[in-house]
């Protein structure tokens, strides 16, 4: 039986691209949950007559509007996370485009809490000189000035 000393040392990579793809599902689950309530003031805004029966509901207000577009942003920035959160972990799988994969762990961190958790972690671990030589990024400038 092997000691804890004679154990290899992990891979401080190779749970980062499951990790991104669960919160990728949790982001895109959010995003599914957000569109209900644009989808509805969508249909208020272009068809205010069916809102009640026969009754036709005066012009929508300035907030209408913001609902809706604002929500249309939050929609679009949702499906753009959850994508990127995916090409990220395939990417980190297949250790490329580290650059990338640092940008997209910045972007998750503002989905809090889960993305600000795996963001800090994945920036943690792709920052580590190993993980650069792993994605042949090389050490950062000024780093061997010290």
């Amino acid at each position: 039986m092997r000691g804890v000393q004679d154990a290899p040392p992990s891979d401080p990579l190779r749970h980062l691209p499951r990790l991104h793809f669960a919160l990728a599902a949790a982001v895109l689950a959010t995003t599914v949950a957000i569109a209900f309530p644009v989808a509805a003031g969508w249909r208020a805004l272009a068809w205010p007559e069916g809102v009640r029966e026969g009754a036709t509901l005066p012009p929508p207000s300035a907030a209408g509007w913001i609902f809706l577009v604002g929500g249309a942003l939050a929609l679009a920035l949702g499906v753009s996370l959850a994508v990127a959160l995916v090409l990220s972990g395939r990417a980190i799988a297949a250790r490329r485009s580290h650059a990338f994969c640092l940008a997209t762990s910045f972007a998750a961190s503002f989905f809090f809490p889960l993305g600000t958790l795996l963001g800090f972690h994945t920036i943690d671990a792709l920052c580590a000189p190993a993980a650069r030589a792993a994605f042949g990024a090389g050490s950062p400038p000024g780093a061997g000035a010290r």
